[in-house]
C-alpha cells in the first residue's frame, strides 16, 4: 500500500484490502489518508481553473472529509452487500467538494 493508490484489476481484492484498512485504522484514519493522497492529488491536478488559495482550501476540505466518509462507509451495512469500494465511494466526496468551489 505505502501511499500508492492504484485501482486493482481484481475489485474483490481491492474491496477487501480497503475494508480491512478502514476497520483497523486509527480514529483519524491516518493510513486511509495516506492511501487516498494520490487519488486526491490527481483530482486536484485536474483543477487548472483555481488559484493557489482556493486549491489549498479544497485540499483542507477534502482531507477533513476522510474521517467523516470512512465512518459513514463503515456504518452503512449495505456497503458489504453491494461490494462497495471505499476509494470509489470517496470520489463522490471529492467531486462534491470541488464542485462547490
Amino acid at each position: 500500500m505505502c501511499g500508492i493508490f492504484y485501482l486493482m484489476t481484481n475489485h474483490e481484492e481491492q474491496r477487501k484490502l480497503e475494508n480491512d484498512m478502514l476497520q483497523h485504522d486509527d480514529l483519524l484514519f491516518s493510513r486511509t489518508t495516506i492511501y487516498l493522497t494520490p487519488l486526491i492529488e490527481s483530482a486536484l491536478d485536474k483543477q487548472t481553473d483555481v488559484d493557489v488559495h482556493t486549491k489549498d482550501f479544497l485540499i483542507k476540505q477534502i482531507y477533513d472529509a476522510i474521517p467523516v466518509a470512512a465512518k459513514r462507509f463503515l456504518q452503512n451495512k449495505n456497503t458489504e452487500d453491494k461490494e462497495a469500494i471505499f476509494s470509489v465511494y470517496f470520489t463522490w466526496y471529492i467531486s462534491e467538494i470541488i464542485n462547490k468551489k
